[in-house]
Order: C-alpha cells, then sequence, then structure tokens
C-alpha cells in the first residue's frame, strides 16, 4: 500500500480518507469529526486556515468532498482517535520530515511509488481473476445485500457458515471493524475497493432521532467473497 503521508513542496499532507484508513474510520464520521473539531476552535472551513482545506475526489463515476490536511490539521483531529495509532503517525511524519529530499532520493522514491502501484493492480488482478462476465454483471449491478442474506447464499450452496460465524470470520480477516461503536462496520479501504456499501437511516424514537449504519455487501463483494469460500 502506498504512504498516506505525503509531503508536499516540503509540507506534510493527508487526505480524510487517509486519516480514516490510518485509524480505521469511516469516512464519513472523520468528516463529521473535522467540522465539530473547527466548531468547538473557532475555524472557519469556507475560508483559508492553516489546517483544512476543501477538495473533492471522484468514486464509481460520482464526486464526493474531502479535506486535505495540514501538519497541524493532523495532530488536530488526531487528538481524538487511538492514542497508539497517533504516537505512530506522528512518529511517521517526524521519519518523513527528517529525510532530505535530494535529486537521487526522490527517484528512489519514485521507484518505490511505482512498486507499490504495480502491487496495487496485482491485488486487484486477484479480485477481479474469479468473475466470469455472468459475475461482472452482477458485479456491476447496484444491487447489494446484507451480510446476513449473503450467509443465507452460501448455506443454498453447501457452505454451512452461519450468519454470526460470517461476521466473526469478516471482523477476524479486518474487513468489518473488531469493536467500539462502529463494530461490524465495513473498513473505509473495502468500501472503497467495492466490496461494501454504508445504509444510512434515521429511526425514529421517543427520545429523538437515531442515525443506523447498516453494512450491506455488493455484487462484487459477493463474487469476491464467494471465492474465498468454494
Amino acid at each position: 500500500m502506498k504512504s498516506l503521508i505525503k509531503l508536499e513542496n516540503n509540507k506534510i499532507e493527508m487526505t480524510s480518507r487517509d486519516i480514516a484508513e490510518w485509524f480505521d474510520k469511516r469516512h464519513d464520521h472523520v468528516l463529521r469529526d473535522i467540522r465539530e473539531e473547527c466548531q468547538n476552535c473557532g475555524i472557519d472551513l469556507q475560508t483559508h486556515n492553516p489546517y483544512f482545506g476543501e477538495s473533492e475526489y471522484i468514486e464509481r463515476g460520482k464526486q464526493y468532498r474531502q479535506y486535505i490536511l495540514t501538519k497541524k490539521g493532523i495532530l488536530l483531529i488526531g487528538a481524538r482517535y487511538d492514542s497508539k495509532l497517533r504516537m505512530a503517525l506522528i512518529e511517521k511524519i517526524e521519519e518523513l520530515e527528517s529525510k532530505p529530499q535530494s535529486q537521487q532520493e526522490l527517484l528512489a522514491l519514485a521507484v518505490i511509488e511505482a512498486n507499490d502501484y504495480i502491487e496495487e493492480l496485482n491485488e486487484q488482478f486477484k479480485i477481479d481473476k474469479p468473475f466470469s462476465n455472468f459475475a461482472k454483471a452482477i458485479a456491476n449491478s447496484s444491487d447489494s445485500i446484507s451480510i446476513g442474506a449473503f450467509a443465507k447464499m452460501l448455506k443454498n450452496d453447501g457452505i454451512k457458515l452461519g450468519r454470526n460465524k460470517l461476521f466473526a470470520w469478516l471482523r477476524k480477516n479486518e474487513y468489518l471493524i473488531k469493536s467500539g461503536r462502529e463494530k461490524n462496520n465495513a473498513k473505509q479501504r473495502y468500501v472503497e475497493q467495492g466490496l461494501f456499501e454504508i445504509k444510512e437511516s434515521v429511526v425514529h424514537t421517543v427520545k429523538g432521532d437515531i442515525l443506523t449504519a447498516t453494512t450491506l455487501m455488493t455484487g462484487k463483494g459477493q463474487i469476491y467473497f464467494l471465492s474465498k469460500f468454494i
């Protein structure tokens, strides 16, 4: 995987998506936390500031919002999350800042990044390899199902795994978040790979509206995980 921390014009930068991946959070929750942090600290996201800058990215042909974080912004939002991961992030930033950026070293970094890109392509090839033309059509469709429904599909194919054991397997193999408020939510990188999608809904209760999130398995995800069990 390529480095999540970038050095642009001798300045440290990360995107909010990079932060989500580093701290194992959902991207929409990181966006929410950035807005809350700015409100608490009196930072105006609509104007130029030394912490966060608005940006966009394209995924599946749609445009989504993200933020570009400076070193100050990274340390500010990182203070909300896991202390061990935050310490590792700070050490990585210091390591990157301490490296002289000579032309020879930049060339070496370019070679490393090229190798990382090739590795990513190989991983994507492994995901796509089991797809037949029919499976491709399923993977590219908009139909997604719950993980429980996928467990029933496996049972119909003679794979008696069960819903609870399937959730446990997905957590053990790092596809789902293992604990906390976001337990059983898909990790951001697998959402971006198209294996899962997150469906949010509002539940009306006597104590007020509650926002709930359900992890659904896409058609591509169904083919990918089916290949893991056959």
